[in-house]
């Protein structure tokens, strides 16, 4: 199981994991400045708590990983437009990418290297394919 992405007109074989994809998901948007846990639909997900005050999305309406951060995971599509916006932005993250000692305290203790290289290199696939719906001027689908 997990979440796979397709493309019209796109030989795609990007799949990952829910867990891997809720860590990058983190990664990205503590990249960008937005605490994932404490939002809006996100809160005490990691921390086994629960936030009685989330963040609304709002203010963060111009950063463009906003619609990758605020969707369902498991369906739904992203469309070409917001492809290249999408990528433009994970490839400003990526140099950022943090040290594993950082992604572990982001995400789960348990977490390692191995973890942190396996996200980067989805973010890094990612990017690659929102490039390329862009280009196209097709929608990119997870289910």
């Amino acid at each position: 199981m997990g979440i796979h992405f397709s493309a019209n007109g796109l030989d795609i074989d990007l799949k990952i994991s829910y867990g891997y994809f809720g860590k990058v998901r983190v990664t990205l948007a503590h990249l960008a400045g937005i605490e994932l846990n404490k939002m809006q639909g996100f809160t005490g997900r990691w921390e086994g708590g629960e936030n009685t005050d989330p963040q609304e999305w709002e203010p963060f309406a111009a950063e463009p990983l906003v619609p990758f951060l605020n969707c369902v995971d498991c369906k739904g599509e992203w469309t070409a437009k917001e492809c290249r916006t999408i990528g433009d932005r994970i490839e400003e993250l990526l140099p950022k990418w943090p040290t594993a000692e950082i992604f572990v305290g982001l995400n789960r203790p348990h977490d390692s290297q191995e973890s942190s290289d396996v996200c980067r290199l989805f973010a890094t696939e990612l990017r690659k394919v929102m490039r390329d719906c862009a280009e196209l001027g097709v929608k990119l689908r997870r289910w």
